[in-house]
């Protein structure tokens, strides 16, 4: 049987044509290999009928010119060459069989052939040991029709079912005419479906050759039962099994040994057993064939055992294993990559005495390469290939194709263009499979303008690109999203003649998907069905799945009912796209009925599994519904579904994506708690968590963690890069430099992946800056030597951060020898460049060198932007120096090409409200609306700062209406420092009338605000309304300090405060009431109105570099509101403290420290550890 042909196997058919004056004998048989007793039959006459074994006619019986002709012509005249490549398009197969039909051994009569011999007119004119010349009266029609026939053989060898219906449709309307019988050709089409493992068109062409009324032989059978043991199918192996006794055929042991490898595919070596039983009792012995399926049964199920036990048991039926009775033991250990138990197989191989030539050595050691790069273990591939080349047999193309496979799959272009050219410098000649791994490697790697190159070079090497060379093109496409380029390549493979399959329709429609077009994928489908290419349920899959991506649930749910109505089983996948695209549409709600639908829509027989859940938790957790992910986790547990680390990683990866890293870090708390046991992947994402939710102790517990129980990093793809960015990123922030160092190295000590430069990018990009905040910028330098040798080129972004650290620690020639290398280098100065120097100056405080290199700037020929000028101006304004600040404005102004925005003057305002020059603040307010630039609510928050500093209270309210007029929102801060200046007038009741309306505006004034206006009510005394400050702070959840109950005692007398010293325990217990209900939220300290604005300006983006904004932030500054003074409480002691605002009154103690009695007698290691342990689960306790 053809599928049992191995890719490049030794073990294919021989066939061979001999000739005598009188008579004509076609041999057909097993071609001598290593494996010759196996007993099985050949491919030669699947295209005739199914007489087995050699057939012998006499020159006189014209019949058999004809079947010797056709059969030569059809099936033994394909070249070498194509043979091969046929045998390399089937994909897992076993070895150690020799391809043949399932062939039942019926005599049926070869009638037909008199009769085509009689229309085509053919004659034999010269036979002497070898047939020279066949003459045909219709030599064109005969020629052309060899040739269609010879193609069809082809392609159905391939499995190329697309191909082999169109070749079908070709001759079909004159194989009447020409004498083709209809068995033949139908079964040529059902041997393409049974080579592709298609037991679904397989069954269906099965159903239309009944209805056309054309006859079943004993192949068509053998035909139906491959194609289900290539699809593992046991149960429908053993239908046509059944089918092929009902019509009266008798089982070969080829078919019996079909039925073998259906449950050695499936991994069901009782099923083998069984079998092996019905052969042992029919009156067919059992060969090596039937045994090697039974080793590889259990071999695959992980009975090592038993597998060895079916070895001695086939010694006792006189049988000697082979090399293939070894191998499913060898792939065994090699897929558990249990590398060494492996070798020890092929070792007591060697030492049992078989006997391997360097043939069937490539073949094992291919498998075994195979193997490991399906599993994704590249590293161990090329260990295995290595291995073969260590026993002294040359590489052969089948091993260098199989290695190549497996870069091609982990996208390293790289490893399979040293393979390929190490193929070439060993004299073996690259063939169109070759090329075509070539191509898929470049796909894997999204380099579409490469896989174009190696089409081109394949065509100059004179080889014609095939259905797969296209198919891995347009793979290509659909990597990188270039749905118009699949679609022209689609069209440019027709035009060839070319028929595409159900996958390269398929990859089509995933192109459309990445692109975000899917209504354009389904007319695709559209297109694929009219041209009579049956989409499989994978097409129907992709499609789904790209309006899931798209978030159209609607169109989703359309795709799901035509797959439903198609007759495709509605398995978990299809079902998964209905969730996904719910989630990715923001319906959560939707995506979890779904979920809960599933069983009953198919009672119970579909059950949701680790996808369904992930995505269903990730979308509630998404959309912030915590509690309900955390219930249907809980659902999850309960079920027989285990909860992966997949499942927490997806969930706190959706809670960071919606900005919830609270909420996140509480999950990942309580997953620790419930005992999961992390992985790689998880780690990351954890330490991710910890840093989002300000939890730098925690992320550093985990990397010692995986340090402790020593789990090993990954190492390659991007999963390994992002692995150590978070890494080095924590250390970094935990300001441990020599960790942060030591993890770039097993960085670049581990990562093995082939574009590992750009891949490490961001770990060196974070370790630099932080050796140039730590002043060893020598130590900066070695890393950026390092980044840009493994990138192959000079780094902008890491030159900027070396060039930044010298300027700002002072050494200004090494800084300028950095920018003179970077112009050597080819990179270009531009304001990115100098814009990060003159930024990092100024939030140093070093003013005059930001404006050194400020000058230096304009001097090399750059215009300074928008940026450059504000940042020069707010590190005048932060260092005090006001009039320089001004001079830098009136500078911008006069310049042209640049034009002051709200940032340059709100930067001015606020340097002369911190030098106490209000009327100066009160010009640039009123110069910047005269030349159309509209303050925001810093600008004017800056300007009452001065006045309000100043005294002039009026004045500061006057510019509150001004700002209420203008339509721009007062901020706490602006209300705040009004009640404060009235507060300070001795004007409490205005005060006061101010605190109410700024809660009127559903604004939150916090402790100190209250402060003022009790502190206001001491000169004149104003008892009432004190009392009703300090009971309104108390219904707001704001329990006074020590400084509002001392001032209250002075307010109100003795006797007045004891009334109210006895209220208090119940006030503070209703204050502590609101807060459990409200939440305390945590704020942070009031910042200067130059830090604000600083805070608020945007940064210039870099090319790819970390830790800068977005570009678009630059056009629409969007500054933060101002925060408030922190309030917080000890709940060891119940004392509130409370951080006063700057123009706090002097009167007013200052802030007490936290008591910490509670944790000074505690040692290091007895303070709270929330660390995980990753050794000890049970000793956890929840944090």
């Amino acid at each position: 049987m053809a599928f049992l042909v191995s890719r490049y196997s030794p073990l294919g058919i021989g066939q061979s044509l001999e000739a005598s004056p009188s008579n004509w004998r076609l041999k057909t048989g097993p071609k001598k290999g290593p494996s010759s007793s196996t007993g099985v039959h050949n491919h030669a006459s699947d295209l005739g009928d199914e007489s087995p074994g050699a057939q012998s006619v006499s020159l006189s019986s014209i019949s058999g010119v004809v079947a010797a002709a056709l059969a030569s012509a059809c099936a033994v005249g394909i070249s070498k060459r194509r043979r091969r490549g046929a045998c390399r398009q089937r994909g897992d197969t076993l070895q150690g069989m020799g391809g043949s039909s399932c062939s039942g051994g019926s005599s049926h009569s070869s009638s037909w052939r008199g009769t085509a011999l009689s229309r085509i007119g053919l004659f034999a004119s010269d036979v002497a040991g070898n047939v020279q010349e066949a003459e045909l009266d219709t030599g064109a029609a005969l020629g052309s029709l060899s040739a269609r026939l010879a193609d069809l053989n082809e392609l159905a060898t391939r499995g190329d079912v697309p191909g082999a219906l169109a070749v079908f449709d070709e001759i079909l309307p004159s194989k009447d005419q020409l004498g083709i019988p209809d068995t033949m050709l139908y079964n040529t089409v059902l041997k393409a479906m049974s080579n592709s493992g298609d037991a679904v068109a397989a069954t269906e062409w099965h159903e239309r050759m009944r209805r056309e009324g054309i006859r079943l032989n004993s192949k068509h059978f053998g035909k139906l039962i491959e194609a289900a043991a290539q699809a593992a199918d046991v149960e429908r192996a053993q239908y046509w099994f059944d089918e092929s006794q009902g019509a009266g055929f008798t089982p070969t042991i080829v078919t019996y040994n079909c039925m073998l490898v259906a449950c050695s595919k499936a991994r069901r070596p009782d099923l083998s057993r069984l079998w092996l039983s019905r052969i042992r009792a029919s009156e067919t012995p059992a060969d090596l064939t039937s045994f090697n399926q039974v080793i590889a049964a259990h071999a695959r199920a992980g009975s090592t055992q038993e597998a060895l036990g079916w070895i001695e048991k086939l010694r006792h039926a006189g049988l000697s294993p082979d090399a293939f009775s070894f191998l499913p033991l060898v792939e065994a250990e090699a897929e558990a990559g249990r590398d060494e138990d492996a070798l020890r197989w092929l070792e007591r191989m060697q030492e049992e005495g078989v006997t391997c030539d360097s043939e069937v050595l490539n073949i094992m050691y291919s498998r075994l390469v195979t193997v490991c790069g399906q599993e994704g273990r590249l590293r161990d591939a090329a260990r295995w290939f290595e291995r073969l080349g260590e026993t002294g047999i040359a590489f052969d193309a089948r091993s260098y194709f199989a290695m190549m496979q497996c870069c091609a799959k982990a996208g390293n272009v790289d490893g399979a263009m040293e393979l390929f050219q190490r193929m070439e410098d060993s004299g073996l000649k690259p063939d169109v499979e070759i090329y075509g791994c070539m191509i898929n490697a470049c796909a894997q790697a999204e380099d579409t303008a490469l896989a174009t190159e190696w089409l081109e070079r394949m065509r100059a090497a004179g080889l014609a690109p095939n259905v797969q060379v296209y198919s891995g093109l347009i793979n290509a496409c659909s990597q990188s999203g270039l749905a118009d380029d699949a679609v022209r390549l689609l069209k440019e493979m027709k035009g060839l003649q070319l028929h595409p399959t159900v996958v390269t329709y398929s990859t089509v429609i995933k192109a459309f998907a990445k692109a975000s077009r899917p209504d354009e994928g389904q007319d695709v489908l559209r297109s694929m069905i009219a041209e009579g290419v049956r989409p499989d349920s994978i097409v129907y899959v992709t499609l789904i799945d790209a309006y899931a991506f798209a978030g159209q649930p609607e169109d989703a749910l359309y795709a799901f009912r035509e797959m439903e109505s198609a007759g495709f089983p509605m398995d978990e996948r299809p079902h998964n796209g209905i969730i996904k695209a719910y989630a990715r549409a923001g319906q959560p709600k939707e995506a979890v009925k779904w979920l809960r639908n599933m069983r009953q829509s198919s009672q119970g027989l579909l059950k949701p599994d680790q996808v369904s859940y992930s995505m269903a938790i990730g979308a509630l957790c998404a959309a912030g519904i915590v509690k309900e992910a955390i219930a249907l986790l809980g659902e999850m547990e309960n079920t027989s579904v285990q909860v992966s680390t997949r499942i927490h990683d997806v969930a706190l990866r959706s809670l960071l994506s919606a900005g919830k890293a609270e909420d996140a870090l509480k999950w990942l708390r309580k997953a620790v708690k419930n005992r999961m046991v992390p992985d790689v992947q998880l780690v990351s994402t954890a330490i991710e968590v910890c840093l989002a939710g300000e939890s730098l102790e925690e992320a550093l517990g985990w990397l010692e963690g995986m340090e402790e129980a020593q789990l090993p990093p990954p190492k390659e793809g991007t999963a390994a890069a992002a692995f150590y960015s978070t890494a080095i990123k924590a250390w970094c922030k935990a300001g441990k430099l020599d960790k942060a160092l030591a993890y770039l190295e097993l960085a670049e000590a581990g990562v093995t992946s082939v574009q590992k430069g750009m891949q490490l990018r961001p770990c060196y990009l974070l370790v630099i800056p932080a050796c140039v905040k730590a002043g060893d910028v020598q130590t900066a330098m070695k890393v950026m030597a390092g980044l840009e040798k493994a990138r192959g080129g000079a780094d902008l972004v890491a030159r900027t951060e070396v060039f930044t650290g010298f300027a700002c620690s002072g050494q200004a020639k090494k800084a300028e020898e950095v920018l003179q290398g970077m112009k050597r280098d080819g990179l270009e100065l531009n304001i990115y460049v100098f814009g990060c120097v003159i930024g990092a100056c100024a939030k140093a405080g070093k003013v005059d060198e930001a404006i050194r290199w400020f000058d230096f700037m304009q001097a090399e020929g750059v215009t300074p932007d928008l940026i450059a000028w504000n940042t020069i101006i707010g590190a005048c304004a932060k260092a005090g120096r006001a009039q320089e600040a001004e001079l830098w404005l009136g500078e911008m102004e006069a310049t042209p090409g640049v034009t002051p925005d709200v940032v340059s003057y709100t930067s001015a305002i606020n340097a002369c409200a911190q030098a106490g020059r209000p009327d100066e603040a009160v010009r640039w307010l009123a110069h910047m609306q005269k030349v159309g630039i509209h303050p925001n609510t810093f600008t004017f928050s800056s300007t009452i700062n001065a006045l309000t500093k100043a005294g002039k209270v009026d004045e500061a309210i006057e510019v509150l209406e001004q700002m209420e007029d203008a339509g721009v929102k007062p901020n706490e801060a602006a209300y705040a420092r009004i009640v404060s200046a009235c507060s300070r007038a001795h004007r409490a009741t205005e005060a006061a009338a101010w605190l109410d309306q700024m809660i009127a505006e559903k604004l939150k004034p916090n402790a100190p605000v209250f402060n003022h206006v009790i502190a206001a009510c001491r000169e004149p005394p104003n008892a009432e309304l004190a009392e009703r400050m300090l009971r309104m702070m108390l219904t707001r959840g704001l329990p006074p300090n020590d400084f509002s109950l001392g001032m209250m005692k002075r307010i109100l007398g003795p006797e007045r405060y004891a009334v109210l010293q006895a209220e208090l325990p119940k006030l503070r217990l209703a204050a502590a009431e609101v807060l459990k209900e409200t939440g305390l939220q945590k704020i942070a300290p009031e910042r200067s109105e130059s830090e604000a604005r600083r805070n608020s300006a945007p940064r210039r983006d870099a090319p790819s570099a970390p830790r800068r904004d977005a570009p678009e932030a630059r056009r629409n500054p969007a500054p933060r509101r101002e925060d408030m003074p922190v309030r917080s409480c000890s709940e060891a002691t119940g004392t509130w403290t409370v951080e006063e605002p700057e123009d706090q009154p002097d009167s007013s103690p200052r802030r007490p420290s936290k008591d910490r009695s509670s944790r000074s007698s505690r040692s290091p290691r007895e303070e709270v550890d929330r660390r995980p342990k990753w050794k000890q689960w049970e000793s956890l306790e929840p944090p």
